[in-house]
């Protein structure tokens, strides 16, 4: 499992392995990223979100694509429906730019109809957003396997130490972020990479 982090440039200069990788919003100082593989988010969660900014800066980091996991389709905090209309209607301008689109997925998406786009939407990552109450949910873990059935890059943002790591682990999550190693880098680093290093003794199994 990967860790995303913001741009730390003493973090990622002396410390970067296979264990971590970027994550990026327009908001980012830096041009382009220093880890092997990266993903954006849309800044919607902190409402600095506008969608000529957003396409812009997606236009702007075109040379950097191909190591790109997934971008974030601007979504609809804590609304399931919204985002999911908002994703039809954008994620096609993102994979026109070249990059793989990930669904958001908030609070009420384990919910009929909504749990169903996870089976026929086209999206290529489904990134677990939502309130931190429902992203601990059974109800979320259902849909991060529903989108592990169908192949999909997995991502929950917001974790923030080292239990959400290794629930996250057992799940068998592709990634993670946290704002965690942004303010405080040396105490977090460590902490945070011996959970990603160590390996869970069992995963759990997938409900048929």
């Amino acid at each position: 499992m990967l860790y995303m982090t913001p741009d730390n440039r003493n973090l990622i200069k002396s410390r970067c392995d296979t264990t971590w990788g970027r994550i990026i919003t327009p908001d980012s100082f830096a041009n382009a990223p220093k880890t092997p593989v990266w993903c954006g988010d849309n800044g919607v969660f902190t409402g600095r979100y506008r969608f000529w900014r957003f396409f812009r800066w997606l236009w702007k980091m075109r040379p950097h694509r191909h190591s790109c996991v997934f971008i974030a389709v601007p979504d609809v905090v804590g609304v399931a429906w919204l985002t999911i209309l908002r994703f039809i209607l954008l994620a096609p301008l993102v994979k026109f730019l070249g990059y793989p689109a990930a669904l958001v997925g908030q609070d009420g998406l384990e919910r009929w109809p909504w749990r169903a786009v996870l089976l026929w939407l086209p999206y290529d990552a489904l990134f677990i957003g939502g309130s931190t109450k429902w992203k601990m949910s059974p109800a979320a873990d259902d849909c991060i396997r529903r989108a592990q059935r169908r192949r999909k890059w997995v991502h929950v943002g917001r974790v923030n130490s080292q239990k959400r790591i290794r629930h996250f682990q057992l799940i068998g999550v592709d990634s993670v972020d946290g704002t965690s190693l942004t303010y405080a880098p040396d105490r977090d680093f460590w902490r945070f990479q011996k959970v990603l290093w160590q390996k869970p003794l069992f995963y759990l199994e997938e409900n048929e």
